[in-house]
């Protein structure tokens, strides 16, 4: 006050001494009250008793907190984590069996890619997760998009006809149930040009005008012109013309629009082209995003659409929020504090129609904006049925969520102050390197409950420790809201995590000799996800292993080769999901293969190695390296002698009584202990 009251006097005075006084009283106070006071108040008043004078604001916090991103009615369930899965929920025949991941998404895109796009002007950009009634029952699938890429054509065949008028949209899709293969590769229920879909799958419209297009907006294309559009694969697919209403398109019926349309586009073809007619009409952002964006650019969206089969058509879902960093006494996550997913976002794949259906989700943000836009929203009571019933939990949504709840599921302020039961999101190994797990979809029984439902589950760790302390699952109810729920085991029980699950594969003699013998010159494993799937008290571990050469690099198509399946105490590696239950006793009526039983088209993978080969196997591996390490640095004698080791393990090998082992090796470990 007395600062502002000399600056105002210096106005009428205009004396430079009164201003100068003026902002040294300006930065004396500044300093005085924002530092020197600040910092006595805390060391004299605040720490002596920090707890008790903060506790009013922490309990605040937690509360704003949760309240602004949706935790405040999260649903805690107690799980003993003791005993074994039980075997009647993983028989062949149950919900939580046909439904168990077993291609990874990342895999699968190839693997499509590979067998289902059939020309090069066909791309598969994503893959996503979905559930279909399927012969009566609720079945997970993967499903991916056949989008266009115009850039794949030949180089001579980049012509300003193809790329506008010709090649103008991708067809149709690919889906497989996400736990079968047949001899190491998905089986399809959906990937043929035209697409072979049946019930539920049956395409009428398998045209893609509108899609994701991963690499960057797709060029603009006309329909309705003297050009015949390439539809599924040229030469072969009957080419149908445009029958759709084509929502936001650009008409040419006369001079001004096409020569408005031309300075736009940049392009003066629009304006002589004789292909255009009257009848054409020009498709604008054609890729999704793009175009929900321009709708609604107040909103924010999230970053996996996917597509549905409804009624025959394509159409994609994409979840929209509102969010701010303005929501008071919330700790930010990701730069904001407050979230709600308001609306469930429709685009026709094949006329472009947008549609924003509000969810029930209650909102003021959302609110306010369909006061203003009074007919942006649509109520997701309208939604047709076979729509919304592809309507899934946000994965963006439950991120944030979950990672709000690793702090925030703490409510007592004094627990809260000594941070005593912190968790993480559980970390896996992705191409040798730890990770924190993405969420992940699963179609199965919650424990406590007997029907099968879609949605997400994410485990958590204590912090700074690798065991599983909880896990968190996300689900829409039948009325389309949102419910979060969350598994907790007791704190003085251990339950692997992941992480611990992983090192006991890499432990494990038998598995890890198979899987060294398999990653050798040649070929590469990779290996899927790590699943936890939730079943009675506890969990089970699946992770599926891939087999790919690595010769032919980029054009090499990844096969499913075993399965593996961990519990608390057991684990096992085998061809099949059934064969590897069957390994740890989880499914006694299923039956067990032979070792050296011949692979199956259902097994989709080599008979399994009995431990003394694999042992024999590795010690040859060992002998070779040896020899390899001792040729480099020139020790012909060390050389020799490896070679003599190898020649006798391999003797030993096709089952020559006489071969004998070496006992040591020149550099004196024992060879038979490796």
């Amino acid at each position: 006050m007395a600062a502002a009251a000399l600056l105002l006097l210096t106005a009428f005075v205009q004396r430079l001494r009164f201003l100068l006084i003026a902002f040294a009283a300006w930065g004396a106070a500044a300093i005085l009250l924002g530092i020197v006071v600040p910092a006595a108040v805390q060391q004299t008043v605040v720490e002596p008793s920090e707890l008790r004078r903060e506790t009013p604001f922490i309990e605040n916090n937690i509360e704003l907190t949760r309240a602004a991103f949706a935790l405040d009615d999260v649903e805690t369930r107690s799980l003993s984590g003791q005993g074994e899965p039980p075997p009647e929920v993983l028989a062949p025949e149950t919900p939580t069996f046909a439904n168990i991941r077993l291609w990874d998404y990342r895999v699968v895109r190839r693997i499509y890619q590979q067998l289902r796009s059939f020309v090069p002007y066909f791309r598969f950009y994503d893959v996503d997760v979905d559930r279909y009634q399927l012969d009566g029952e609720l079945r997970q699938v993967v499903i991916a998009a056949r989008e266009l890429d115009v850039d794949g054509l030949t180089e001579t065949a980049q012509t300003w006809v193809n790329r506008h008028l010709a090649y103008t949209h991708g067809y149709g899709l690919v889906v497989s149930p996400v736990s079968e293969a047949t001899q190491g590769e998905p089986r399809f229920l959906v990937g043929g040009i035209p697409p072979e879909g049946t019930a539920e799958l049956a395409i009428e419209r398998p045209e893609i005008y509108f899609g994701e297009y991963g690499d960057g907006p797709p060029p603009w294309v006309a329909v309705h012109t003297e050009e015949d559009e390439i539809s599924g694969i040229s030469g072969e697919t009957e080419a149908l013309p445009y029958a759709g209403a084509a929502r936001g398109s650009i008409g040419l019926d006369s001079y001004p629009r096409r020569l408005l349309l031309a300075l736009y586009l940049g392009d003066r073809r629009v304006l002589f082209s004789g292909e255009l007619t009257e009848e054409s009409r020009v498709l604008l952002r054609r890729a999704i995003d793009d175009r929900i964006r321009a709708v609604a650019p107040f909103l924010d969206y999230d970053d996996d659409p996917y597509l549905v089969v409804t009624e025959g058509r394509l159409v994609w879902i994409i979840d929209a929020y509102t969010t701010t960093d303005r929501f008071p006494g919330s700790t930010p996550l990701a730069g904001l504090n407050y979230v709600r997913n308001v609306a469930k976002v429709a685009v026709d794949a094949y006329d472009g129609t947008v549609t924003f259906y509000r969810t029930a989700t209650p909102d003021p943000i959302a609110d306010a904006y369909g006061e203003i836009f009074g007919d942006l929203f649509t109520p997701v009571a309208a939604a047709p049925p076979g729509l919304a019933a592809h309507f899934r939990y946000p994965e963006d949504l439950f991120d944030l969520q979950t990672e709000a709840f690793a702090s925030y599921h703490v409510t007592d302020p004094g627990a809260f102050y000594n941070g005593e039961d912190r968790w993480a999101i559980a970390q896996e190994q992705v191409e040798g390197q730890p990770r924190r797990m993405e969420a992940y979809y699963v179609t199965l029984p919650l424990p406590g409950e007997t029907a099968a439902r879609f949605g997400l589950v994410l485990p958590f760790t204590p912090n700074n420790r690798p065991n599983m302390t909880a896990w968190m699952a996300a689900q829409l109810d039948d009325a389309g809201s949102g419910r979060l729920l969350v598994y907790r085991f007791p704190r003085q029980v251990n339950v692997n995590g992941p992480q611990q699950v992983e090192a006991r594969i890499n432990q494990d003699p038998q598995i890890s000799s198979q899987i060294t013998l398999l990653d050798q010159r040649g070929s590469r494993v990779i290996r899927g996800n790590m699943l936890v799937i939730p079943t009675g008290e506890t969990v089970l571990y699946v992770q599926p292993l891939y087999l790919e050469s690595a010769v032919t690099e980029g054009q090499a198509i990844p096969e499913l080769q075993y399965v593996i399946v961990a519990t608390n105490e057991r684990i096992a590696m085998r061809p099949t999901l059934a064969e590897a239950l069957a390994a740890l006793s989880l499914v006694p009526d299923a039956p067990a293969v032979p070792a050296d039983a011949p692979a199956t088209a259902d097994q989709a993978a080599p008979p399994v190695i009995d431990p003394a080969t694999a042992d024999l196997a590795q010690q040859a591996l060992d002998a070779y390296e040896r020899a390899q390490q001792a040729l480099a640095r020139g020790d012909w004698a060390a050389y020799g002698q490896e070679q003599a080791n190898l020649e006798a393990i391999l003797r030993r090998l096709t089952g020559e009584p006489d071969a004998d082992v070496p006992a040591e090796t020149p550099t004196g470990t024992p060879a038979a202990t490796r």
